[in-house]
């Protein structure tokens, strides 16, 4: 936080060379014209829900988080054969944003901002006047961001709140990321907002059974006296021996032996408490769906077999990491990468992220009948096209179509081997055998044979 203050400082009291000077005054003049929109509150309190108070929400971003850490990255020129293209200041920046992060931790928070608030906001750090390659960035938490607007003009910078200060960003300077979000232009729509009765129900149920407990919960049983008990002293000492005999964890088990006319009769959770705890599990399974997590990927609950379990790891890489990758990849080569080399594009490898083999299935007839060509399939298997080799651009169609007996002799009728002649033999007997076969049949198929 100290760094950026510092930034902020040297920005206004000095500039280095090839950086923008921007006075205090000029700052806080464009804040006071424009109208900051707030969702502090709201941000707040999704955070606390994904990190403090749903689990299964927290799970759920763990898993997405996670994935994302394996999906390779890398530079390459746009237009270009897809090779690997190193540009040092971009490549550091890529691998390390800042001394205390690195990019694979950036992501994972990223992850977590994005699924919950539906934006992540990431600061660059020492700019030169266009806002371009920055010496590092760092992630900012949402709930402290505003973003301020003005009249005709949309964004026009932002505010970041820290003890009360509120520290000014320019446009140029911060990276947003944002879902879209179909009633607000400016921030993004985020899981937990989306279904926040889903997320409320889940709370209003932790509560109610952190209330139940710390009350003691129900008791497990009723020891009931017949005898009545008029000494109230008597009736203190009969309870603190009953619980220092039989009751706590270290006496379970235990035969009680009673004296007098005394009864136990053992209680159960009731039909409501019952209905609760089912409906309990059955709001947790709704918040996976919620995020996009299947159950079986988060390790909830075990898939029916093999298929179904293949079937649910694409469904989430397909609708639930790859959009998040999307997303990223627009934000980094907009706001990161093109200040660095415009000519360079960064791509992240998401053919684990496609299902290869529908795609084989659905798209290899069309290439078998001249449709399509290999790059075409290559890049729909989320490959990168081979440029260097012009075969890949031709069309090609299975036209060498002969009857199954003739399969693996060659055309021309040279040498077969062994197999292969035994069956031309054995065809060539069998319509032989056949009647009505005259000298010219006989004649053109040992011809054929020949």
């Amino acid at each position: 936080m100290l760094k950026w203050l510092h930034s902020l400082a040297s920005r206004i009291a000095s500039a280095a060379p090839g950086q923008k000077v921007t006075s205090i005054s000029s700052v806080f003049d464009g804040i006071l014209e424009g109208r900051p929109l707030s969702k502090l509150s709201d941000y707040e309190s999704y955070l606390k829900a994904g990190t403090r108070n749903i689990w299964a929400t927290w799970r759920a971003c763990d898993v997405v988080g996670k994935v994302l850490l394996d999906i390779p990255l890398e530079t390459v020129r746009r237009g270009g054969d897809g090779t690997a293209v190193v540009n040092k200041e971009l490549a550091a920046i890529l691998t390390q944003p800042n001394p205390r992060l690195s990019m694979a931790q950036m992501l994972y928070l990223y992850a977590f901002h994005v699924k919950l608030t539906g934006n992540a906001f990431w600061f660059k750090d020492e700019v030169n006047y266009n806002g371009d390659r920055p010496r590092s960035v760092w992630p900012l938490n949402p709930r402290r961001m505003k973003v301020v607007v003005k009249e005709r003009q949309g964004v026009t910078g932002y505010l970041y709140r820290i003890n009360g200060l509120d520290i000014p960003y320019e446009v140029n300077e911060i990276i947003h990321f944002k879902n879209p979000h179909p009633d607000n232009d400016y921030y993004g729509l985020g899981d937990i907002e989306a279904g926040e009765d889903l997320f409320n129900d889940f709370l209003n149920r932790e509560s109610y059974a952190k209330q139940f407990w710390k009350n003691g919960a129900s008791p497990s049983g009723l020891l009931v006296c017949k005898d009545q008990i008029t000494d109230e002293v008597q009736w203190e000492q009969a309870k603190k021996k009953w619980q220092k005999e039989y009751g706590g964890t270290g006496n379970a088990g235990k035969t009680a032996w009673l004296t007098g006319e005394w009864s136990y009769e053992k209680l159960g959770l009731t039909a409501v408490e019952m209905q609760s705890i089912e409906n309990a599990r059955f709001s947790v399974e709704n918040i996976f769906h919620m995020h996009g997590v299947p159950l079986s990927v988060a390790g909830f609950k075990e898939a029916a077999n093999f298929a179904t379990a293949r079937v649910d790891d694409l469904i989430f890489r397909r609708y639930t990491v790859k959009p998040l990758m999307t997303l990223w990849l627009a934000g980094v080569q907009e706001g990161l990468v093109k200040g660095f080399d415009a000519n360079l594009q960064i791509k992240a490898n998401v053919s684990g992220l496609t299902d290869v083999e529908a795609v084989v299935l659905n798209w290899a007839p069309l290439f078998d009948r001249g449709v399509i060509s290999l790059n075409e399939l290559r890049v729909m298997a989320g490959l990168a096209p081979k440029q260097d080799d012009p075969l890949f651009e031709q069309h090609f169609i299975n036209a060498g179509l002969v009857p199954l007996e003739l399969a693996g002799v060659p055309a021309a009728g040279g040498p077969a081997d062994a197999q292969s002649r035994a069956i031309v033999d054995r065809f060539i007997q069998g319509t032989l055998a056949r009647p009505g076969n005259g000298n010219g049949e006989r004649e053109a198929l040992h011809d054929h044979q020949r």
